[in-house]
């Protein structure tokens, strides 16, 4: 009677508990191995170690950058990801703030010919949707240069040799595990020297500034460094050379 007693109590103590969670919307785009289409990844896996220590839920939902930035923008989501960190439009943080966490993003430039890679900023230019405007001005090229459409789909047309995609940028992680994803051989890569941190964005409001508090202090109290452990294999790569898998 003690024991089912006991475990009553302790029932109706982690229902309490989840009855005053807060749910918050969050929009990521994939970014594998930080994000993956089917709602995984290193960061996901941090986002839930952060409910087991807030009272957060997350409602997360997969969706392309682009529509990620404009549900921010018009409140549909309460944070968003990932953002080059402090590395945006200027536009975005008239109405956007990012936490103060972030992780490294190498981005490279990808070709099947290694000798377009000496001046890749000299050609069509793919890149995902709602990223084109970030590397026109980072890059101080022409928005006309690039062409956007879903990742997978721009990496088959630089492998086809399409026009329109002579030169691929983006993150390294995301970039080379879909190139294993569809097993394209013979791509070249270079680091496009960027020094970017991928991070995580909330609205500048009441809510977006409570939301930054909480997500700062409950990251504080995870074991970060085992949640993207794995991760730092992308980290660690040469400058430049072949795609393998």
């Amino acid at each position: 009677m003690k024991e089912l007693l006991l475990a009553l109590v302790a029932f109706f103590v982690i229902m309490s508990q989840h009855a005053l969670a807060e749910t918050v919307k969050v929009g990521l785009e994939p970014l594998p191995p930080l994000i993956t289409e089917d709602g995984k990844g290193y960061t996901i896996a941090m986002l839930r170690a952060i409910e087991q220590v807030s009272e957060l839920e997350f409602d997360i939902q997969i969706m392309i950058y682009e529509r990620a930035k404009k549900s921010l923008k018009d409140g549909s989501v309460d944070i968003m990801g990932h953002t080059p960190y402090q590395s945006e439009v200027k536009s975005f943080y008239t109405y956007a703030q990012e936490i103060n966490w972030s992780v490294p993003a190498v981005c490279d430039f990808y070709a099947r010919d290694k000798v377009v890679l000496d001046n890749p900023k000299e050609h069509q230019l793919g890149t995902p949707r709602g990223n084109g405007g970030f590397f026109s001005e980072l890059l101080g090229i022409p928005m006309e240069q690039f062409y956007e459409a879903r990742l997978e789909n721009l990496l088959k047309m630089l492998y086809k040799g399409r026009s329109s995609v002579e030169v691929f940028i983006f993150e390294r992680g995301s970039t080379m595990s879909t190139i294993k994803k569809l097993q394209l051989t013979d791509v070249y890569y270079t680091d496009a020297e960027l020094n970017l941190r991928a991070s995580l964005a909330v609205s500048k409001s009441n809510k977006g500034y409570r939301l930054k508090n909480i997500l700062e202090a409950s990251i504080l109290k995870i074991d970060h460094d085992k949640v993207f452990k794995t991760y730092n294999y992308y980290l660690n790569m040469p400058k430049s050379g072949k795609v393998v898998w």
